[in-house]
């Protein structure tokens, strides 16, 4: 299926209408939406390139990195992105936004609405698990060390989260 198809058959499925738009060059497209998870509203984008086969989300957090908490974001980014099992990655942008992203190929699989569906999902599901860890490093003088020392015998407990060597 297509890159175009696949996104309708999203949009389909997600009760979203008219939201399947051109992206800059041919054979591109895009979703955004704003989505409420967890009593906050979060902005989904998904970009999809045709020529290059490749779709692209973020779900981005509705809250930004307070300056001089890069490096505290960066660790417990790596932290979440070890203990999570999934090709999504917990990200910062050049804007400062957190957020959650995943890239599909479409050579490597069999692109549909349903897959893309399944994955914002488990976006949504790494989110959920790990909102408040991530939260507290943003946005509060906790220093990362203290944020995963708060937060990571808790994570391991309730999720069984199992960190990856």
């Amino acid at each position: 299926m297509n890159i175009y198809n696949a996104f309708n058959e999203l949009a389909s499925l997600s009760d979203w209408d008219d939201v399947v738009k051109p992206g800059e060059g041919d054979g591109e497209w895009e979703i955004t939406r704003h989505i409420m998870q967890c009593q906050q509203s979060f902005f989904l984008q998904l970009n999809g390139d045709e020529s290059d086969g490749r779709v692209s989300f973020y779900i981005m957090f509705p809250f930004s990195v307070r300056p001089g908490k890069d490096a505290d974001m960066a660790l417990v980014g790596n932290y979440i992105n070890a203990l999570h099992e999934g090709s999504g990655r917990i990200v910062m942008l050049e804007n400062r936004i957190v957020s959650y992203k995943d890239t599909v190929q479409t050579d490597e699989v069999s692109l549909s609405g349903e897959l893309l569906a399944l994955r914002i999902a488990k976006g949504f599901n790494v989110i959920h698990m790990f909102l408040d860890c991530i939260s507290e490093s943003a946005i509060t003088r906790k220093t990362g060390t203290e944020v995963i020392a708060a937060y990571g015998p808790r994570i391991m407990k309730k999720y069984g989260a199992k960190k990856r060597t």
